[in-house]
């Protein structure tokens, strides 16, 4: 992933005035990984061509960049790369040489000339060098071999003892051998006057920087040439490039810019003094270099043993954070005292001295000042105050933090014209007149009707003028001492900017200025009114969030537009000018954050992390070297898995595509590798659009079924919404096969043929098929009839078939009606609960006629037997079930006066067995009852059964596979049954009993599983146990009929129009 990093050294100071700019802090950097441009870890080689495209030799391939997309190009292995006077960019490297084409459909190849070798005896290697001199092209291998390239053949010159340097240099061909450093002329070396020193060291480079002849060497340092041979070049820093062995270098503004193998990048002026030192631990992805380079933005590349890192060396930006002593916290205030820098952050007070940046920026925390977001800090009567969000007000003298006693915590402080009085906005509302005298508030004034503001200007006649965070203005009127707020208003035509609309208010040459949306207005103190101004006629979307004056009085801003956050001037006309944007990623430039100008040239900003120094007199605005490229022109629906490409750069031909392959896309780039993260694109299809795009940050647009005719695509970049390059590509989509003058004369042609034919054929036609319609009439009139008397013999068959088949369902029906009486008249009666309980109902809703469950009561002695059962199926087989198990539970408990419900259970699951037709399974084989549980005949009961003791008031209860409910005092006891059915099981094993303690107004319920199954019409779900158990809760102190209407109403809404899925029995008592 490409991200930014800080390099965390304080890398510049004074070089000469022509070169690089005063300069502190840290610069910006760039890292690409492997996973970035997909290819391998190191990089031997960096060349950009003349449209701006950067491209690398990696050892993987031949890398493309435009600053947004990587590409792979060729898979050749390149250690060397330079380009002529004419843009052409040759390449050499592992057993290949040759330059960078571009081919007819758009795209760059590496074309290789090794074929060109004249030599057939000669084998390449390794091109370590490339330089151009008199006309031809020379590449040098590591075994001590020129190759000159003539445009037409490759001739091949052999050099004795050859170490490996071959440098151009002002005409000179600069070589080494294991003689020494010498020049080569007319195919012969010679020696320089002491150049045999050289002849153990690896040089690596030579340049020419300040009308001095400079020998950069691996481990032995710089050499410079004079008149009587070399001598050492002498640096401030000799021992560290030595130690970090320097692997390639290069020059710009008379700078050398040495990557190293140990130390990463470290530049030097013509005096010899360090300028730069950055590596791993700088933020560099990697530090041992494999090639050096710098682009015409002046950004440094270095290629590395892993990836790829570009520094913004050239950048007008800087900035500090830990690495300089400051936390990596948001800045909020800063203030120059005494040459004493201070800065207020999110953690702190810290400071620094701040000496025309003769030494190194460096951070302390000032002790006893350490609160929590230090919102401001003011010079107050030559004492500096400052103000924090939980440690109130503090003094700073001599460097030391004195805490103000008892003072509130407030985030602006407002001197007054009155010495010691000032303003003290609040943080979280309300504002203060304070008086402090001798580190003491002598005089503290709350005014609560002043809401939360985050802008506040003072003005004459006392006035506070102040920006709510809801963009309300207001006007804050005091008395003459400040003692009372004697006034609150609202500007008379605040109605002519809506109220939510983004605003922001500023201050410059003491008059108030309001920016919004709909444009910008000045405040008329006098007149309380808004009116128009030009102050930002030519920034309309600019949001300006602070202003403030450098020591020469001139006007800085910093704000933000439609695209992202700018700084810049605002001249004594009221005019905009110096903008820059401050365009990088992990910026986080916020309308709370701090601003201060030191002077015309070095401008510090508030980020959220790092304070920002922006330097004015070395920004680069001039991009007259980037372009905005039409990378190429895509045809989506061709066969070509990798797209057929139309667009060659620079070329002005007029491309005609068939109607066919009307779907194309463009893609385009501007390329500024400084500022490319805040490019904007606007583009137009003339000819298919109707109006301009909308901004965008997207480097492609597709189009699809595109209509016949001419277009021109034009696409515009803009930096800080201002137009910085256009292109256009004209083409045409060609009419379709059927859209042209041939096809319509066609047409005409088979339009006349086609109608005389018809014409014949109809005639011709017509007389066949009436002939054909008149036979055929008299046929099917005679097999209509036959067919008639069919139907009518077999319509009299059906009738009589239906009435029979009625007949017999009448019968049917009536036969289950009279079971329905048989089964009512065995279930016990409603008024037997009505004796023996203090309240009760029964819900009976059978599925169909006749039903599964049944319900059941006895009295024995003093108990009293009952019971809810649920058999298996529902209907008529439910029923014979029923009806079975109600005899038998009369027979246990009339005959032999059982009353315990385990023991009532056991017995009813033994004549169970013993009457269903599959008895002989009792005494089975485990695999055959097995076998029969799996199969659908599956005969049993579930039932609750339930003894009540009315002497001593005990509940003795027993189940299979059906619990008993009773709830007390509002919460809900649940008696589980055996977990076994009445009938055959796999599982023999006796019924558990449960005994409770009645007390009185116990509910108990009994039920099937009927109601708790039912599904709904609305939401495909069951009504659940859980919502059954909540219901029961909830109306159980209700009377027993009431509960009775109330279960049934709930079930009818929750069927909602469903039809019943079982039979629903639901029994409930009260003690």
């Amino acid at each position: 992933m490409r991200y930014f990093l800080l390099i965390v050294s304080i890398l510049f100071v004074n070089v000469l005035a022509h070169g690089q700019h005063k300069r502190i802090g840290s610069s910006f950097i760039t890292n690409y990984s492997p996973t970035d441009y997909k290819a391998g870890n190191q990089n031997w080689a960096i060349i950009q061509n003349k449209d701006g495209i950067m491209y690398f030799g990696n050892n993987e391939g031949i890398l493309e960049f435009d600053g947004q997309n990587w590409r792979k190009i060729d898979p050749a292995y390149i250690v060397s790369a330079a380009q002529d006077k004419d843009g052409v960019i040759y390449m050499g490297g592992r057993e290949n040489l040759g330059y960078l084409h571009s081919q007819s459909n758009g795209s760059v190849s590496f074309k290789s000339i090794k074929h060109l070798i004249s030599d057939t005896s000669y084998s390449i290697r390794y091109i370590r060098n490339i330089v151009f001199h008199k006309g031809n092209i020379w590449f040098s291998d590591e075994n001590g071999h020129l190759l000159v390239y003539d445009k037409e053949k490759i001739r091949v010159h052999k050099v004795a003892n050859w170490l490996g340097l071959f440098i151009k240099q002002n005409d000179t061909l600069f070589l080494q051998t294991k003689k020494g450093l010498g020049y080569y002329e007319n195919n012969k070396f010679q020696l320089f006057p002491n150049g045999e020193q050289f002849a153990e060291m690896s040089l690596r480079n030579i340049h020419k920087i300040n009308n001095q002849t400079i020998i950069v060497t691996r481990t032995h340092g710089l050499f410079k040439k004079t008149n009587n041979g070399f001598e050492p070049w002498k640096t401030s820093i000799d021992d560290l490039i030595k130690k970090s062995q320097v692997y390639a270098s290069v020059t710009e503004n008379d700078q050398i810019i040495l990557g190293t193998v140990e130390s990463g990048v470290i530049a030097i002026n013509s005096l010899g003094t360090q300028i730069l030192h950055m590596n791993e631990k700088s933020g560099m992805i990697n530090h041992d270099h494999c090639s050096i380079y710098i682009d015409r933005e002046g950004n440094i590349w270095s290629g590395l043993e892993f990836g790829i890192s570009q520094i913004y060396f050239n950048s007008p930006f800087s900035y500090f954070n830990e690495a300089s002593g400051l936390n990596n916290s948001a800045i909020y205030s800063l203030g120059l005292v005494n040459n004493n820098l201070f800065v207020g952050t999110a953690r702190g007070l810290y400071y620094s001295k701040w000496e025309s940046f003769k030494e190194k920026v460096l951070f302390n925390l000032i002790q006893g000042n350490s609160g929590r977001k230090l919102w401001e800090m003011k010079v107050i009567n030559n004492q500096l105050i400052t103000s924090s969000s939980n440690i109130g007000m503090h003094i700073i003298k001599n460097l030391k933090a004195y805490a103000i006693p008892n003072s509130p915590n407030i985030n602006k402080i407002i001197p007054t014209e009155l010495p010691n009085i000032f303003l003290a906005i609040a943080e979280h509302g309300g504002a203060y007149t304070l008086q402090i005298e001798n580190n003491t508030i002598k005089k503290a004034i709350f005014h609560e009707d002043i809401p939360i503001i985050k802008k506040a200007y003072l003005t004459k006649d006392q006035q506070l003028w102040g920006l709510k965070h809801n963009y309300e203005i207001n006007k804050y009127t005091f008395n003459s001492d400040y003692t009372q707020l004697i006034g609150k208003h609202q500007l008379e035509n605040h109605h002519i900017l809506p109220e939510k609309i983004k605003k922001s208010l500023f201050k410059i040459n003491d008059e108030l200025f309001v920016a919004s949306d709909s444009g910008t207005y000045k405040i008329n103190i006098s007149k309380n009114i808004l009116e128009s101004h030009a102050l930002l006629e030519n920034h309309p979307n600019l949001n300006i969030f602070n202003t403030q004056q450098d020591i020469h009085n001139n006007f800085w801003f910093v704000g933000k537009n439609s695209k992202q956050p700018l700084i810049g001037q605002i001249s004594d006309m009221g005019k905009i000018s110096n903008t820059h944007p401050l365009n990088f990623d992990n910026l986080a430039i916020k309308e709370d954050l701090a601003f201060y100008p030191i002077d015309s040239t070095q401008i510090l900003i508030g980020a959220s992390d790092r304070l920002v120094v922006y330097h004015s007199n070395n920004s680069r605005i001039d991009t007259s070297e980037s372009q905005l490229l039409i990378r190429n022109v895509i045809l989506n629906n061709t066969n070509d898995s990798l797209n057929t490409q139309l667009y060659q750069v620079g070329t002005d031909k007029h491309i005609k595509i068939p109607y066919a392959n009307n779907a194309l896309t463009f893609k385009y780039v501007y390329v500024n590798f400084e500022k490319s993260r805040s490019v904007q694109y606007r583009y137009k299809l003339e000819g298919f659009d109707k109006k301009w795009s909308n901004f965008t940050d997207k480097t492609e647009k597709e189009y699809s079924f595109l209509p016949q005719g001419h277009y021109t695509f034009k696409v515009k970049a803009y930096l800080s919404e201002k137009e910085a390059d256009t292109a256009n590509y004209t083409f045409s989509i060609l009419p379709p096969w059927y859209n042209t003058i041939w096809a319509y004369l066609g047409y005409l042609v088979a339009l006349v043929a086609i109608s005389a034919l018809i014409r014949f054929l109809s005639i011709k036609k017509v007389e066949n098929e009436n002939l054909k319609l008149e036979n055929e009439v008299n046929k099917r009139t005679r097999e209509i009839q036959k067919k008639n008397n069919q139907l009518e013999m077999q319509k009299e068959e059906i009738s009589a078939q239906r009435d029979e088949i009625t007949i017999q369902q009448q019968k049917i029906l009536d036969s289950i009606e009279y079971a329905k009486h048989i089964q009512g008249a065995l279930l016990a009666e409603k008024k037997l609960f009505d004796e023996y309980f203090k309240e009760s109902f029964i819900i009976f809703k059978p599925k169909d006629i006749v039903s599964g469950d049944f319900y059941w009561l006895k009295k024995i002695k003093n108990h009293i037997l009952f019971t809810v059962a649920d058999c298996t199926g529902h209907g008529v087989p439910g029923a014979f079930m029923s009806i079975m198990g109600i005899s038998f539970l009369n027979e246990i408990v009339r005959r032999n006066e059982i009353t315990s419900p385990n023991m009532v259970l056991d017995e009813l699951n033994k004549q169970v067995k013993q009457s269903l037709s599959n008895a002989d399974l009792i005494n089975s084989k485990e695999d055959e009852i097995q076998k029969y549980l799996k199969s659908d005949i599956k005969d049993g009961i579930e039932l609750a059964f339930a003894d009540i003791d009315m002497e001593k008031q005990t509940l003795h209860f027993a189940g299979a596979e059906s619990p008993l409910y009773l709830i007390r005092n509002n919460q809900l006891i649940v008696l589980e049954g055996t977990p076994i059915p009445i009938g055959i099981h796999y599982k023999n094993q006796p019924f558990e009993i449960h005994t409770i303690e009645l007390q009185p107004n116990d509910c108990i319920y009994l039920f099937s599983d009927g109601f708790k199954d039912q599904f709904s019409n609305k939401t495909k779900t069951k009504f659940s146990s859980e919502q059954f158990k909540e219901m029961l809760l909830k109306h159980h102190n209700k009377s027993f009929t009431e509960q009775q209407d109330i279960f049934c109403e709930i079930l009818h809404e929750w069927k909602d129009g469903n039809d019943q899925i079982d039979d629903i029995t639901l029994l409930g008592i009260k003690i």
